[in-house]
C-alpha cells in the first residue's frame, strides 16, 4: 500500500514529515548558487525527500553538480 504525503487524512507523524522536509527544503535553498555542497548527517532517512515531496516541489539546489553526503557512523548508545 502506497501513502500519500499530502493526502486528505493526514496524521501527525506526517505532518511533522512535512514540516521537517519542508525546513530542510528551505535551508538548502540558501545554497542554491552552489555548485557543490557536503552535508555531515546522523540519519540517512532525514534527508532522503519522499517521492511526493519531489514532484510536488522544486528542488532547491537546482545547479548542483557534486553532493558529498557524510553520515555520523558513531553508535547511538
Amino acid at each position: 500500500m502506497q501513502h500519500s504525503y499530502f493526502g486528505s487524512h493526514q496524521r501527525a507523524p506526517l505532518q511533522l514529515a512535512l514540516n521537517h522536509f519542508s525546513t530542510l527544503r528551505d535551508y538548502l535553498e540558501h545554497f542554491d548558487c552552489s555548485k557543490k555542497l557536503k552535508l555531515y548527517i546522523h540519519d540517512a532517512e532525514g534527508v532522503m525527500f519522499p517521492e511526493d515531496f519531489r514532484e510536488a516541489f522544486p528542488s532547491p539546489l537546482p545547479n548542483l553538480k557534486h553532493l558529498n553526503i557524510v553520515m555520523n557512523s558513531a553508535e547511538r548508545g
